[in-house]
This record gives structure tokens, C-alpha cells and sequence, in this order.
């Protein structure tokens, strides 16, 4: 997570200054990996999410049982 932070402040990278190096491919292979990374990330967070909708999951979220406890 601490990789996200960082690369979405503008300017965490160099390319962001100066656009022309996402065309050179050595210089973008690591960016490209993290990218590869993250997104298994969020489709694997994806189908969690979509797994629990067609099981009619749902957990006690405290939030809803903090809101819920103030009302009454």
C-alpha cells in the first residue's frame, strides 16, 4: 500500500515531468510490473466483493451497528 501512496502524489515520478520516457521500454518495465501487481490486487478484491453479492453475504459492519446504537 505504501507503493499506491506514493505513486499517486503528482510528480512521484520522473515521467510525469517528462513524458517522452514511457516510450522507452527499460525505463517503464518496473512501472509496468506494479501496475501487472496492483491490478491482480483490485480484481482479486473485485471478485471477492462479487462472490459475496451472489452468496447475500453481509457482515456486521461497525458503522452501521455504531449509527444503528446512537438512534435508539
Amino acid at each position: 500500500m505504501d507503493r499506491i501512496a506514493y505513486a499517486i502524489r503528482p510528480g512521484s515520478y520522473i515521467v510525469d515531468s517528462y513524458p517522452f520516457l514511457k516510450h522507452i521500454p527499460w525505463f517503464t518495465s518496473e512501472l509496468k510490473k506494479y501496475y501487472q501487481e496492483d491490478m491482480a490486487l483490485f480484481h482479486t478484491q473485485l471478485q471477492t466483493v462479487k462472490e459475496r453479492i451472489v452468496s447475500h453475504f453481509r457482515p456486521d459492519l461497525w458503522v452501521v451497528m455504531i449509527f444503528s446504537s446512537s438512534c435508539s
